[in-house]
């Protein structure tokens, strides 16, 4: 897991870390596609990308997460990792 804020800020090390790793997935909680612009901006390669939104889990300020919701986010996330 890599801090995407440090990435944003063009921080040094931040940045090289993530470009240094084999695999990286980028996931967004909407079309407006945040963490995917931030790491393209950075010259991140994001192969492995997930929108949550995507897979019917919309964005709100509830942090009482659904088991049904983490299991579509694992099933999604898993092929990236081979």
């Amino acid at each position: 897991m890599f801090c995407l804020t440090g990435i944003g800020g063009h921080l040094g090390d931040f940045v090289q870390s993530d470009k240094d790793v084999p695999a990286i997935v980028a996931i967004d909680g909407c079309d407006v596609g945040c963490a995917k612009a931030i790491l393209d901006h950075a010259e991140i390669p994001t192969k492995n990308y997930l929108v949550l939104a995507d897979l019917g889990i919309e964005k709100n300020k509830d942090f009482n997460l659904k088991a049904g919701n983490i299991r579509k986010v694992k099933a999604a996330i898993r092929p990236a990792w081979g």
